[in-house]
């Protein structure tokens, strides 16, 4: 008799594992990486089955994956930090020749945006089709993904 089988995702952790493996495409496009709608989930979940048999020789049934992810993505910081963050950034980064307050948070915004987007896109156009085409894998929102686009720990000056 097979063991009944439920397996819980953190999407978070799932999707920066993910984000560590970088691909060259064949003819060569250029790099890519793997996410979430590059998998077929049935077989990927009957392999990690598979080799938990193998590892204790025990049957699985799979009955349900639960992933879960965050509901919401934060908001933009206040003016106050707006402000207080950028001038931080451009104190402890001189070197990068005419940066001011105004351009960090123009390009922290244009971040901002692009992550607030994608995060958007990610649920409304991946989870929600992978969802469709599973009967056994089922999305659970909560919590909060943080973003804190003027806490920056190094910054790189492009060429």
């Amino acid at each position: 008799m097979a063991l009944r089988t439920v397996i819980f995702v953190d999407g978070a952790n799932f999707r920066g594992n993910l984000r560590d493996f970088s691909f060259t495409s064949s003819p060569p496009k250029g790099n890519y990486r793997l996410e979430e709608r590059h998998f077929d989930w049935g077989n990927f979940y009957k392999d990690i089955l598979e080799k938990f048999k193998g590892i204790t020789e025990w049957e699985y049934q799979l009955v349900r994956v639960y992933w879960y992810y965050a509901e919401s993505i934060s908001a933009w910081v206040s003016p106050h930090d707006e402000w207080r963050f950028s001038q931080r950034i451009v104190d402890e980064h001189p070197e990068i020749g005419g940066l001011t307050p105004r351009r960090v948070v123009e390009l922290a915004r244009e971040w901002y945006t692009q992550e607030r987007d994608y995060f958007q896109r990610l649920r409304e156009k991946t989870f929600e089709k992978i969802q469709r085409e599973t009967d056994f894998l089922e999305f659970r929102y909560v919590g909060q993904y943080q973003v804190h686009p003027l806490r920056v720990h190094r910054i790189e000056q492009k060429g």
